[in-house]
């Protein structure tokens, strides 16, 4: 099993797409729109894994990409989840 996580991009997507799951299965509601969204999040990034894995570039931008690519996205969610916590305001 720990050979199929052998990049964060995957892992940060397997992690996308269980939250998802789990956010449809235990709430009701507005929040199954949300765990639907989650999930689409993780196949998209499992899809610009393989798209990277494909890619022509050399070991190192490809590793250097995906690292990138995840800490995007980690930012993203810490951002929501300080705005949820009261510490930042995020206005629309």
């Amino acid at each position: 099993m720990l050979r199929y996580f052998n990049s964060f991009l995957k892992a940060t997507a397997a992690c996308l797409l269980l939250s998802g799951f789990f956010i449809i299965s235990y709430t009701a509601g507005q929040y199954s729109f949300l765990g639907i969204s989650i999930i689409l999040l993780g196949i998209l990034l499992y899809v610009t894994r393989n798209m990277i894995v494909k890619s022509t570039l050399h070991n190192r931008y490809k590793n250097m990409l995906e690292l990138i690519l995840t800490g995007v996205i980690c930012l993203f969610f810490g951002l929501l989840l300080l705005d949820y916590w009261g510490i930042i305001a995020i206005e629309l």
